[in-house]
C-alpha cells in the first residue's frame, strides 16, 4: 500500500528533475553574451516561456517597469513632467533595461537571475545595478590608467588615439541614469576578438580587458620587433586600421610552421614561398589540424597558463584559419605574414619532407615514366602524382629521363625544389651573402667541383641553372642555404 510519505517523495523527485532540465535548458537559450539589454528581456521572457517565473510575478512586471520609468521621467524633467518624447522615453526604457540586465548577468549560476527576478522588486534589482554599474565605472577607469602607462605602439594612430584620447571621452560623457547603455567615446582602433555586441559601460569593460590581453601577448617579444613587424606590414600603417596582436600572432605561428622559435616574428618571402610549397597540397582540413597543433607549441613555448588568454588566443586563430587557407588559394601570404621593415635574411628554415611512396607505388611510376615516348607524357606524370621531395630526388637518382628532357623536367618545378635540389647538391664554396649570385655563378663553372658530382641530373641541372636570370639564380642559391633538411616527423 502506498502510503503519503512515498508520494510526497515522488512528487520531490519530479520537482527536481524538472528544475535540473529547466536549468540545462536556461543555459542553452539565455547567452550571457548578448547586450545587457536584450539580456533582461530575454530572462523575462525565458521565465515565462519556461514557467521559471510565477504567474504573480509576470503580472507585476509591467507594473513595476511603468513605475521605474515614471520615476526616471519626473526625475529627467526635473519633476515638471512623467512624459517625455518618445524617442528620449525609448533611450530611457533601453537605460533601464540596461542597468536591470547587467546586474542580472553577473550572478554567477543561472537559478540566482531567475530567484532574483522572482524574489526582489525592479526597483530593488534597478538600484543594485546601478550600484555595480558605479563600481566597475570606476574599475574601468583604474584599468584604463594601467594600460596608458605603457603604450609601446603609439605611432599607429587608431591605437593612440584610442586609449589616450577616445575612451577618456567615455568617462566624461557618459550617463549612467538616462543613457546606461549607449557607448559615448570614440574606439578606432579594432580589437582582434570583437563580435560588437556588448554596449554601454559592459562594451567598454569588455574592450580595456581584451586589449590587456593582446597587449600582454604582444610584451613576450621584443618592442622593436613588434614595431619592425608594424611597419613592414604596410607602408601607410600609422594611418590604417589594423590589430598588432594579429600581426604579432600570425608571423609567431608561421615561425612555428617554418622550424624556428615562436618567440621569432621575421618572416621572409623564402619563408613564404616555403609555406606556399608546403602547404598548398593539404586539404582545409589538415591545414586546420596542423595550425590547432602549432597553437598548442606556442603555448607550450611561451609558456601560457592563463585560461582567458589561451581562450583569446584560440578565438583568433579560428579567423586565421580562413585566412591562410584564402591565402594559400590565391598564393598571397604576404598579406597574411608580413615581413619586418628590417629583415634578417640569415634564418634557418626547417624543411621536413612529407610522407614518401611506398616501394610499390614508386615502382610503378618509375616504369610508367619509362615507357613513356614523350616528355610531356613524362611531366603529366609527375604533375599528378603525390610525390614527396625524396620521390623527386629518387626518380633523377633512377635516370629515367634523358639528358635532353631534365631542363623540361626542373622547369615544371618550383623554387622550393629547386633550392632543395641544389642543396642535396653539398657544393662546399662558402657564398658571400652581400653577392650571392657572383659567389653561386664561380661554382656553376667551377670545373674541379662540379666534375666530381656522380649524376648526370647533377650536370644537366647547374646547366639549367646557368640559363636562368641572374636575379632568379640569386633567389634560389640564397634559398638553398637557408634551408636545412631534416628528417621526416
Amino acid at each position: 500500500m502506498v502510503n503519503e510519505t512515498d508520494i510526497m517523495t515522488k512528487e520531490e523527485d519530479i520537482l527536481n528533475n524538472r528544475n535540473e532540465l529547466a536549468e540545462q535548458t536556461i543555459q542553452l537559450q539565455v547567452s550571457k553574451g548578448l547586450d545587457a539589454s536584450t539580456f533582461f528581456q530575454e530572462v523575462v521572457n525565458e521565465g515565462s516561456r519556461r514557467s521559471l517565473l510565477s504567474q504573480r510575478k509576470l503580472e507585476q512586471l509591467p507594473y513595476q517597469i511603468l513605475e521605474l520609468l515614471t520615476t526616471a521621467f519626473n526625475r529627467y524633467t526635473s519633476g515638471f513632467s512623467s512624459s517625455v518624447p518618445l524617442e528620449t522615453g525609448q533611450k530611457i526604457q533601453q537605460s533601464i533595461f540596461f542597468t536591470l540586465g547587467y546586474y542580472l548577468k553577473r550572478r554567477p549560476l543561472s537559478d540566482e537571475v531567475f530567484s532574483n527576478l522572482e524574489t526582489c522588486p525592479l526597483d530593488e534589482l534597478y538600484q543594485k545595478g546601478k550600484k555595480q554599474i558605479e563600481e566597475d565605472f570606476l574599475t574601468a577607469k583604474e584599468l584604463l590608467a594601467a594600460i596608458q602607462k605603457n603604450l609601446p605602439y603609439d605611432d599607429v594612430l587608431a591605437y593612440s588615439d584610442t586609449l589616450k584620447k577616445g575612451i577618456p571621452l567615455f568617462f566624461a560623457a557618459y550617463d549612467a541614469d538616462y543613457g546606461a547603455h549607449e557607448n559615448p567615446g570614440s574606439i578606432d582602433y579594432p580589437l582582434s576578438n570583437d563580435p560588437m555586441v556588448l554596449t554601454g559601460l559592459e562594451y567598454l569593460m569588455d574592450y580595456l580587458k581584451k586589449i590587456q590581453l593582446e597587449n600582454l601577448f604582444c610584451s613576450y617579444y621584443p618592442s622593436s620587433e613588434v614595431i619592425s613587424l608594424i611597419r613592414g606590414s604596410d607602408p601607410m600603417y600609422r594611418e590604417q586600421l589594423f590589430n598588432i596582436f594579429d600581426l604579432v600572432l600570425a608571423n609567431s605561428l608561421a615561425s612555428l610552421l617554418v622550424g624556428r622559435s615562436a618567440l621569432n616574428l621575421s618572416i621572409s618571402d623564402y619563408d613564404r614561398k616555403f609555406l606556399q610549397y608546403e602547404l598548398s597540397s593539404v586539404s582545409r582540413e589538415q591545414i586546420e589540424l596542423l595550425v590547432d597543433r602549432t597553437v598548442f607549441r606556442l603555448f607550450t613555448e611561451l609558456s601560457i597558463a592563463r585560461k582567458d588568454m589561451d581562450q583569446y588566443i584560440r578565438a583568433s586563430v579560428q579567423k586565421m584559419k580562413g585566412r591562410l587557407w584564402q591565402a594559400l588559394q590565391t598564393d598571397s601570404l604576404s598579406l597574411l605574414f608580413p615581413s619586418l621593415k628590417d629583415e634578417n635574411v640569415h634564418q634557418t628554415i626547417l624543411f621536413r619532407d612529407k610522407d614518401y611512396l611506398d616501394h610499390s607505388q614508386f615502382r610503378i611510376l618509375y616504369q610508367e615514366i619509362l615507357s613513356c615516348r614523350y616528355v610531356q607524357d613524362k611531366l603529366m606524370l609527375l604533375k599528378g602524382a603525390p610525390l614527396s621531395f625524396t620521390d623527386l630526388a629518387d626518380l633523377l637518382d633512377s635516370e629515367c629521363f634523358w639528358e635532353e628532357e631534365y631542363d623540361s623536367v626542373f622547369s615544371i618545378l618550383n623554387e622550393v625544389q629547386l633550392a632543395l635540389l641544389l642543396k642535396t647538391m653539398g657544393l662546399k664554396t662558402e657564398i658571400n651573402w652581400d653577392d650571392a649570385f657572383g659567389e653561386y655563378d664561380k661554382v656553376l663553372k667551377d670545373t674541379s667541383e662540379v666534375q666530381m658530382l656522380p649524376r648526370q641530373w647533377h650536370h644537366s641541372f647547374l646547366s639549367y641553372l646557368n640559363k636562368l636570370e641572374p636575379e632568379r639564380i640569386n633567389q634560389i642559391a640564397a634559398f638553398s642555404q637557408r634551408l636545412e633538411i631534416c628528417q621526416t616527423l
